[in-house]
């Protein structure tokens, strides 16, 4: 966190942040890291080493922090061999907010690992940390972690071999 992250945009004192886009083999202007993906094919969509992670790399080449595929690999089948994708929309009234969902849900059907790595590569999927490192400067500082994959609705078909439209509303 002190050497990637950086002070609280809106001043918090004594605050240190890491997050920010951080996309396929482009730095983040946030933490001046690239987002590698190491030990996988990009021509053939395979794992060329069992031993091959997801990294942040400086621009001096020295990981950062890595994810490795197994642990990756473990978190995919769990959570996303089936997947539901409900639309949402959020509106801002006065103080509150509101949001309405829909009932056109899209089901994901048939992913791989390979297909998650791929999507990683094309840029389809990012990591969006959201990170903050509370009293840094003390001897007991309070970390928060929130680390996310993202994907761009748009490029949900990159993680699936099919996604099958399902409208739930109820015939009367």
């Amino acid at each position: 966190m002190h050497k990637y992250g950086y002070p609280d945009k809106s001043g918090k004192p004594d605050r240190i942040n890491f997050g920010g886009r951080h996309l396929a083999s482009k730095v983040c202007a946030a933490t001046n890291l690239t987002r590698e993906v190491q030990g996988f094919d990009t021509t053939t969509n395979r794992i060329l080493d069992a031993e091959g992670q997801l990294a942040l790399v400086s621009t001096c080449n020295s990981v950062a922090a890595s994810w490795s595929f197994a642990k990756l690999m473990d978190h995919w089948k769990k959570k996303h061999s089936q997947a539901v994708y409900v639309p949402c929309m959020m509106r801002k009234t006065g103080e509150s907010t509101q949001y309405h969902y829909g009932a056109d849900v899209e089901l994901g059907v048939g992913t791989t690992f390979e297909m998650f790595l791929a999507a990683m590569v094309l840029g389809h999927v990012y990591y969006d940390p959201g990170i903050k490192l509370e009293n840094a400067s003390t001897a007991n500082p309070k970390t928060k972690r929130r680390s996310q994959f993202r994907v761009n609705h748009k490029h949900l078909h990159s993680l699936y071999k099919k996604l099958d439209f399902v409208d739930l509303h109820v015939n009367e």
